[in-house]
This record gives structure tokens, sequence and C-alpha cells, in this order.
């Protein structure tokens, strides 16, 4: 038997057939109640997966009542949001405060660097998508760290990794080209989560989009390097691990 987490559960409403209010967790002991519940729905959705998840089994695994879940969530689609916009809280921080993996960007081979931001990109929706497909479909744009980010992070690092390798290049104009890679993989990976997602998941697909940008860049492609290991970030999440 699993193990639940450690949470006494609030008493169960009076009068069954009465409405709930969902709160707003302001206290210490309302935020530990919604932190089991979103720990215990994303430990099913990870080992159990989504057609397993319900907000019963939710409730028992956060060792709470399922009248203290409807307290503060509608239904198990609203706990699987409440999950993606921490994982996505946290995802952005890591980003913001990283630089080895930006350092180490800026010093590959211009198709090496090209994949390694496409791959990077793209487990991310790989990851998210492995949790619950159905939600984050209907919903990745609000979890899209390509719009939260600061513009200049984004741009300034791909600025940089062009002008080391500036040699390859066809384009002359470094920050135009640095805005457009960064703004034009984040929407055409919206675009194909909206109108074709099963292509996030094809490795053709990402073949696809190295040839698109390189081919943009320079005139000649090819590259090959291997990426050695110390250039992972301590501590970096699954999907920057998995594409580095």
């Amino acid at each position: 038997m699993k193990d639940s987490i450690s949470i006494h559960a609030a008493p169960k409403p009076s009068g069954s057939n009465k409405k709930l209010e969902r709160c707003t967790p302001k206290q210490e002991r309302s935020r530990a109640i919604v932190n089991a519940i979103k720990q215990a729905g994303l430990l099913i959705l990870k080992e159990d997966g989504p057609s397993k998840l319900t907000t019963t089994r939710i409730s028992d695994r956060a060792g709470v009542s399922v009248g203290s879940l409807y307290r503060y969530f509608s239904s198990k689609e609203e706990v699987v949001a409440a999950i993606y916009e921490e994982q996505t809280k946290d995802d952005l921080a890591f980003v913001e405060r990283v630089t080895p993996w930006f350092d180490a960007l800026k010093k590959m081979p211009l198709e090496v660097g090209i994949r390694k931001i496409i791959e990077c990109s793209i487990e991310r929706h790989r990851s998210m998508m492995s949790l619950h497909g159905e939600v984050y479909l209907k919903s990745h744009r609000d979890y899209s760290l390509g719009s939260q980010l600061s513009s200049s992070l984004l741009t300034t690092t791909i600025r940089d990794f062009l002008e080391c390798n500036r040699d390859s290049l066809l384009i002359n104009d470094l920050d135009k080209t640095a805005f457009l890679i960064a703004r034009g993989l984040s929407g055409m990976l919206r675009m194909t989560l909206d109108e074709e997602p099963g292509y996030i998941k094809d490795d053709s697909f990402v073949e696809e989009l190295v040839l698109l940008f390189t081919r943009y860049l320079c005139a000649e492609t090819g590259y090959k390097h291997s990426i050695e290991a110390e250039m992972k970030p301590k501590g970096c999440p699954d999907w920057i691990d998995a594409a580095i």
C-alpha cells in the first residue's frame, strides 16, 4: 500500500447537498493541505498515469477528506492545473538563476547549439504532456516559459551564441536574428501543440526544426560535436537533463 502524505483531514462539511465555496489558502494549515493535495496528485500522475487520477484517490493519498479537497479545488483538472502552475514557477526560477548551461551553449558549434536549444524546449513540453496530456494541451500557453522569461535573457543568450559562430553565418543583424530564433521557436511549438501535438513526441520533428534554423543561419550544415557531461548544470530539471 502506498504511503499517504501526512496531513490531518479537515472536518467534513455538514449538509452534503450544500454547494461549497472554494477557499484561498491563506493560513499555514490551509497551505499545508493544498500542498499535500498537489503533491498527492503529482505522485498519482507519475506512478499510475492520468487515467487513475480521481478526487477520491487524491484525497486518500493526501490524507484529507474529499470535502477538504473540494474546499480548494473544483475538480481533478483544477488540481492538475495547480501542479502545472507550480512546476512552471520552479522551472522559471531555475532558468533565470542558472548560468552554466547558457555559458556552455555559447561555446558550442552552430548546429550543435541550435539543436540543444530546440531539444531543451521540446523536452520540457514532453515532460509536461506526460503528466496529463489533455489538461496540458488545453492550457499549455499558460505554462509557457517563453512568454514569461525576460526577453533580454533569451535574446542576449542566443545573440552571444551567434556572435561566437559569426564566421559560419550568412546573416549580419545578430539582434534581429536572435529575436527571431527565440520568439519564432516558441511560437512554432505553441502552434504545434494546438494543431499537431503528436509532432512533439516525434524525433524527426526535431530534425526538421534543426534543419530549418540552420539553413536560415548558414549555407552549410553538418557539425558534429559531443557534449561533455560537465556542461549540465547542477540540480537541473529532467527536461533540461534529457536535452544535454
